[in-house]
This record gives structure tokens, sequence and C-alpha cells, in this order.
């Protein structure tokens, strides 16, 4: 009777998540303007056949994991597992995080927060994980986690390189049954330490909750937060794009620069065509400073903005009736792969109707993309949620197909940068009229 009762039970559980297979595949196929845009139909079902014949031999998490690396086969970032929206209780239940923080840099991937327990492991270069090479676990990690380009599956390494239930799945470390009693959730790195010595260590993962606090709304945590952070012992004071990093919209003129430096971190305003909008009632702030400076350059920094809402246009139609502004040597732009959805819009939209500069990393959205999510929780497991594109924004040409945003001057960051507090964008926009003139002599030579 036991072993009928478990065969039954297997059977509910098989039942049920392969209906929530297919009812995730079909949602989308409704919501979406079109899911296959980017990957074949005939692809992705196979695919998604594969994966409903091995539930019966996988464990929820699995399931879930799996579903995600599904829906990466449709390359739209905007359409994923929405674990932020998940059940808290199941994420806290279910998975684990290392309490580490580490951030794919120019130069290599370096930890670049932890909690105060593991602060002597801060700012050490990642070199393994379990038993794989970091190359190899954030490749197989990005196939398992929706985005448009490259620079988004860098953008979310930021959280699926801590959690342990995904390197498991990629196969950098063995089973993982964390029984933190006994210590056996430890997760075993391979680090190079200032002296470019290996250091093998152990680091115990966490429950869910308990670090995932730290990643809400901050993709760069500072030493204020409750972690050590790779830069809180720097000299230089912290450059103005870590400033305010809670605040949406702020700016600051630098008179020796003859600087306005505005940053966006977030788009989230409400929709308004009223004067007395929120965004309005800024952008009008903004602009009021600006024209009682002596400003001679605009920077406008987005970098660190996820997306938000289409609220751009008192700003760009306040830029655009200030010519002496609107020049491609004094209105620059910073992105980076943090800048998404909304915030890639922003800037599309700007690189098509003013002679703005773009400066820095690209961007991790599409220029024409799919986006305006909306979210949905599964029929048999409601503790898990999706998120689905239902619109499509040419804000492009509508012959782009660049997946990428190319900046006009790239510049990436080093974790030497970062640790000691220096902006090699903001460096390249004083220095943009060498960069053009080395440009010039270079083109001239061939």
């Amino acid at each position: 009777m036991l072993l009928i009762g478990t065969l039954c039970a297997q059977d509910k559980k098989t039942d049920t998540w392969r209906d929530d297979l297919d009812y995730v595949v079909q949602r989308i196929e409704i919501m979406h303007p079109d899911p296959y845009a980017f990957c074949p139909r005939e692809e992705f079902y196979k695919s998604k056949e594969e994966l409903y014949n091995k539930i019966p031999d996988l464990s929820e998490v699995e399931i879930v994991i799996s579903i995600s690396e599904l829906l990466a086969l449709l390359n739209d970032g905007h359409t994923r597992w929405a674990f932020e929206k998940s059940d808290p209780r199941w994420l806290n239940q279910t998975f684990h995080l290392l309490p580490i923080i580490l951030y794919p840099f120019e130069d290599g991937t370096f930890i670049m927060a932890s909690i105060p327990q593991y602060k002597e492991l801060v700012g050490s270069k990642v070199i393994q994980i379990g038993k794989m090479p970091i190359a190899e676990v954030q490749t197989k990690l990005g196939k398992i986690w929706s985005h448009d380009n490259k620079y988004g599956e860098k953008k979310f390494l930021y959280y699926t390189l801590g959690i342990a239930e995904m390197l498991k799945k990629i196969g950098a470390i063995p089973d993982f049954s964390p029984d933190f009693s006994e210590n056996i959730g430890n997760i075993e790195l391979i680090l190079q330490n200032e002296k470019h010595e290996d250091v093998i260590t152990q680091v115990a993962t966490v429950p869910f909750m308990s670090m995932a606090k730290f990643f809400a709304g901050a993709w760069y945590p500072l030493g204020d937060s409750g972690l050590i952070t790779i830069n809180e012992t720097a000299k230089n004071p912290l450059p103005l794009w870590l400033k305010n990093t809670d605040k949406s919209f702020w700016f600051e003129y630098v008179p020796e620069e003859k600087m306005m430096f505005l940053q966006i971190n977030s788009l989230n305003f409400p929709h308004s065509k009223t004067e007395e909008s929120p965004f309005n009632l800024l952008c009008a702030q903004f602009f009021e400073a600006l024209d009682q400076s002596a400003a001679e350059k605009l920077v406008i920094d987005i970098r660190a903005n996820n997306g938000g809402n289409h609220v751009e246009l008192p700003l760009l139609k306040g830029i655009i009736a200030r010519p002496h502004i609107d020049r491609q040597d004094k209105l620059f732009l910073i992105t980076g792969r943090v800048t998404y959805s909304a915030a890639v819009h922003f800037a599309t939209v700007f690189r098509r109707y003013t002679n703005i500069t773009i400066i820095g990393e690209p961007a991790s959205g599409r220029p024409n993309h799919y986006g305006a999510v909306r979210s949905f929780q599964l029929p048999n497991h409601p503790y898990v949620q999706f998120n689905c594109s239902i619109d499509y924004y040419q804000d492009s040409e509508p012959c782009d197909f660049n997946i990428i945003n190319v900046p006009d001057i790239e510049k990436k960051m080093t974790v030497a940068d970062y640790q000691n507090n220096i902006d090699p964008v903001i460096e390249s926009v004083k220095d943009y009229n060498k960069i053009i003139n080395f440009v010039k002599y270079i083109s001239r030579g061939t």
C-alpha cells in the first residue's frame, strides 16, 4: 500500500507540473506579440518536449529552473521566471544563496561584497566555483536565464552566480543538500588573492531571503547596506554615479568642469501629460538649475537604470530647446549593463532625436524590443510566477535588427576602477575632445 501511495503521489506531481508547463507555453503564446521572433518554434517545442519527458525524474526546484532555461531560448529578457514576484516563503524554503556578491568586471570576476563573516574574501578574484572554471560557470548560467544580449547575460550573473541550486543545475557543484547544522551546504571556491596566489575556501550558503534583501533595487551595494564592500576603504570619495543610488532622479553641478551631472536611476514615474506630473516637475527644477549654472556640458547617467515607464518627453523637449547643449561635444549619455527596458527606450530615443554622445558599457536591451511585462502564476503551483512581454517597441528604425545598443565611445570598468572609486566613463567625458582629435589623427594616417 505504501508503494502504491508513493507511486500515486509521483504521478500527481508529474501531471501537475506537466499541466503547468503547458500552461506557461500557452499563456506566453497568447500574451506575447511574437514569442518566436528570435527562436524557431520547432526548436522551442523540441526542448519543451524534452523537459516534459524529464519531469518525473526532476525535483520541483529542477523543474522551475528548467522552465527558466526553456524560456531563455526565446531571447527576450522580459519573458522569464519572475523569482522576485514568486512567494518569498517558498523561495526561502527552496533556494539558497552564497552570502557574497560576485561581479564580472572587464578584467575578471571578483567578490564585490559579502556579509561581515566573509569580509576577508572581498576583493578576491574568482577562479573556480566547485569543480568548474568561472568562465564556464558564467557561460552555462547564461543559458538558463532570459536575456536580450550578452550584456543582459552579464547583468543577471549578479544574481545567478550566487544561487546554489542553479550552480548544481549546471554541474558546478555536486548534489546540494544544505544542512546548516552540519555545513553540508558549503560550496568550495578557488580564489586569487592580492598576491596572485590561489586559495581554496569554503563558503556556507544561507536561506534565500536572508541575502536577497541586499539585492532589492541595489545593483551596486554600498558600505551602509550591511555588507562589506570592495570600495569602502578607498581613499577617493564616492564617484558621482554612486553617491545617490537610492534616488530616482537627482542632479549636481560640478563647477570645476563646468558640467551638470543628471542621474536617473529609475523611470518608475507615473504616466501623465500634465505639467504637474512628478517627472515634469523634476525636469522643470532641473532645467531651472541648468539655466542658472555656467554649465558647458550636460551628462545624463542611466547606467544603473533598469527601466520603468516611457516618461522622457519633458526632458527630451527641454534639451532640444537648448541648442547650445544639444551638441555632440556638450551632451553625453552614460549607459551600462543594467540599462534596460524603458531605459533602453530612453537611450534609443535620445540617440534618434538629439546630438547626444553615448559613452560607457552597452545596454542590456535591443534598440527595438519586446516589453511592458505582465505576470501570471502557475495554476497548480501558484507560488511560482512568470513574466511575459505584451508589447513591441520600435524605437529605432524598422530595419534596425541590432541586439546591442553600441555606445559611441565604449568604456568598461575594471576592478581597480571600482575598488578605488574611479569612474572611467566620466574621465572619458572630460577627455572627449582629446579622444576625438586622436581618432581624427588615426583616420588621417590610414
